[in-house]
């Protein structure tokens, strides 16, 4: 699909509030520009991002969590990053996390 990723990023955010309101963690979105079109496919970015999201929240360990999600645009790509004030991820899974299915 072509169309703006900043925009889905920014939904797909949104569709944690309700979510995140239930366990007071904040989510803020943050980009350097409202548009960028570029071809992506919708399924596997949602897929891949509801995934970060779902766990930064579960894995939430601070009464008052912030989660932050966005982008920058650099020319013609654009750079995707996601934080959280969470207890993060132990150094020895830092090599698994973005393989397909990896289990503790």
């Amino acid at each position: 699909v072509q169309g703006n990723v900043v925009l889905f990023l920014k939904y797909l955010l949104d569709t944690f509030h309700s979510l995140a309101d239930d366990r007071k963690i904040e989510l803020h979105f943050e980009s350097d520009a409202d548009e960028f079109q570029m071809d992506f496919d919708p399924d596997k970015l949602q897929e891949i991002v509801s995934n970060l999201l779902s766990n930064a929240v579960k894995y939430m360990d601070k009464e008052q969590g912030t989660i932050k999600m966005g982008c920058m645009t650099f020319e013609n790509c654009i750079q995707c990053f996601g934080e959280d004030n969470g207890m993060g991820i132990e150094e020895e899974y830092h090599e698994k996390i973005f393989q397909q299915f990896q289990t503790h």
